[in-house]
C-alpha cells in the first residue's frame, strides 16, 4: 500500500510540473498571451473617454477604442513594419475592438 502512494505521488508532482513548464513555455517563451491596448479613435459615438470620477473633469481628452490582440502579431507587425498594430487583419483570431456601449463601459469612462 505504501508503494502505491508513493506512486500516485510522484506521478502527481510529474504532472504538477510538466503543467508548469508548458505554460511557462507558451507565455515566458512562445510569448502567446494577449495584449490589451487603448487604440486611438476619431469616429463620434463609438469612442470611449475618462471622466475624473472626483470632480467631473474630463482626465484624458483622447477618445479611444480598446483592443484585445494576440502578442505574436503586435511584436510581427512592429518588427515587420507591414502591418498596423491598431487593425485586426482580416480571419485574424484572438483580435478584438471594442467600441463604446452602455454594456461595455467601465467605471468612470463615457461615450463620446
Amino acid at each position: 500500500m505504501i508503494n502505491k502512494n508513493k506512486i500516485l505521488f510522484a506521478l502527481l508532482i510529474v504532472a504538477t510540473i510538466s503543467v508548469f513548464f508548458l505554460n511557462a513555455k507558451r507565455y515566458l517563451i512562445d510569448r502567446e498571451f494577449q495584449v490589451y491596448m487603448h487604440i486611438p479613435c476619431s469616429e463620434e459615438g463609438r469612442c470611449f473617454l475618462v471622466q475624473d470620477a472626483i470632480d467631473d473633469e474630463i482626465f484624458n481628452d483622447e477618445p479611444y477604442l480598446k483592443m484585445y490582440r494576440n502578442n505574436k502579431e503586435v511584436e510581427f507587425c512592429i518588427e515587420s513594419g507591414i502591418c498596423d498594430v491598431f487593425t485586426c487583419k482580416d480571419g485574424e483570431e484572438d483580435c478584438e475592438i471594442t467600441e463604446c456601449s452602455e454594456e461595455t463601459l467601465e467605471d468612470g469612462e463615457i461615450c463620446v
